[in-house]
């Protein structure tokens, strides 16, 4: 009989333990990670635009870097200026702080064209000459000159 105590309390101790462990697992394993929302950015030259990512973690420094400097430039936000015409490309990385580990987050193409320059047609320049003298205002109709209104008219 006192062995049967035992061995239930020692199953009893293995399964809360197993228990524990899983969770323990679980709640490491749920860890969120970053995830590269920006794919694609379409520029004119000079202009300015940020990368974006979701679910930063605060223990991870963000890495940006373009392989054509000629075209964007990237600066340590992820905020990238348009260069030059062409086409370039950003890759993303996460590394955690404390260690050397670094892990790709994905790649941001940057298509940067010339902007459309509208060149404005030749409005007519407007001389005093030129200048129509406005009209004078009407005077207004006086009362007993005015239209008569219908009889049936007046009868409602």
């Amino acid at each position: 009989m006192h062995y049967y105590i035992k061995k239930c309390i020692s199953l009893g101790l293995v399964g809360a333990m197993t228990l524990f462990s899983l969770s323990i697992n679980d709640s490491i394993m749920a860890k969120s990670q970053s995830k590269l929302i920006t794919k694609k950015l379409a520029m004119y030259v000079g202009e300015k635009a940020t990368i974006n990512i979701k679910m930063k973690d605060k223990s991870c420094a963000y890495l940006f870097k373009t392989n054509k400097k000629v075209v964007a430039k990237v600066n340590k936000k992820g905020e990238v200026i348009a260069v030059k015409k062409g086409t370039a490309k950003i890759t993303v990385s996460e590394k955690v702080k404390d260690t050397k580990k670094i892990r790709k987050l994905g790649v941001c193409k940057v298509v940067v064209s010339n902007k459309n320059i509208v060149i404005p047609t030749q409005t007519p320049v407007i001389t005093p000459e030129c200048t129509p003298e406005p009209e004078s205002t009407p005077e207004p109709i006086p009362i007993e000159t005015a239209v008569p209104v219908c009889d049936e008219f007046q009868a409602r």
